[in-house]
């Protein structure tokens, strides 16, 4: 069995190592514990640990199995001296990780990149954005399976947008607007129905794009829309051409062509 370590190294299990972790806990709480009675703790934690049936245990795994058995014993003070070390000691790796670093250096603008971005790194909202980017691309890295991870790691299969992969959202849609002008659509139970001009015609597709924008990263488009606005441009030139009648015809032919 091998042990994933804060560093993300991997060592064989020593359970030699527990001993001598709790032994340094119950210095530190000045209680005095046998050494036959750690090394019977210890086997407790090596037996739970063989019941886990994994492969990989992760350092943190094994802390809570160690933390455990000490809680269940009656040296508890050497259990909150050993909790209190390890919380600390994650604390010092995680803070020295690779990750936090990329984080704080885009946190405080020292790490601005040239890109086609859309905001200035350099601005307050900038270092923010960019700082949470760091983070997302980090869960979203782990929220993959591990050959996808791996290849977007080597380049392999570039994965777009990686900060915003964790959310489960869609990315990049053409939305069919045909169907939503001939049937109307129902947005939030409001029922919108199908536009009967081109000024609502232009309405309906900026609200429908809009709302769609927010439940989605990148970027919302529409095909042929020229086409698809083709009836709607009808409807509001026969509108305004039988308006218009009324200025040039007398109103006895102007009565007579309406109400044919």
């Amino acid at each position: 069995m091998k042990v994933k370590k804060y560093n993300k190294k991997y060592q064989e299990f020593d359970k030699s190592k527990i001993e001598q972790s709790i032994m340094l806990a119950a210095e530190a709480a000045k209680e005095d514990i046998p050494e036959y009675m750690i090394k019977r703790i210890t086997q407790y934690i090596e037996d739970d640990v063989i019941k886990f049936n994994k492969n990989i245990i992760s350092a943190e795994e094994l802390s809570t199995f160690v933390q455990n058995k000490l809680m269940q014993s009656s040296y508890k003070q050497t259990a909150l001296s050993y909790i209190t070390y390890h919380y600390d000691r994650q604390n010092e790796h995680l803070y020295n990780s690779d990750l936090i670093k990329a984080f704080k250096k885009k946190l405080n603008g020292s790490n601005v990149e040239n890109s086609n971005a859309n905001s200035d790194e350099r601005s307050f909202s900038g270092r923010m954005n960019e700082a949470a980017r760091v983070l997302l691309k980090d869960d979203a890295l782990n929220c993959m399976s591990k050959i996808t991870r791996i290849n977007h790691i080597n380049n392999e299969i570039y994965t777009h947008d990686l900060d915003s992969y964790s959310s489960g959202q869609t990315n990049c849609l053409s939305i069919p607007f045909d169907p939503i002008f001939e049937n109307g659509v129902s947005v939030k139970q409001t029922d919108i129905r199908s536009p009967r001009s081109i000024s609502t015609c232009f309405q309906l597709f900026a609200v429908t794009k809009q709302i769609q924008s927010l439940q989605q990263f990148g970027g919302v488009s529409a095909t042929h829309v020229d086409w698809t606005m083709v009836p709607y441009v009808r409807h509001s030139f026969n509108k305004h051409f039988k308006n218009g009648l009324k200025y040039v015809l007398t109103e006895e032919d102007y009565n007579k062509i309406m109400s044919e």
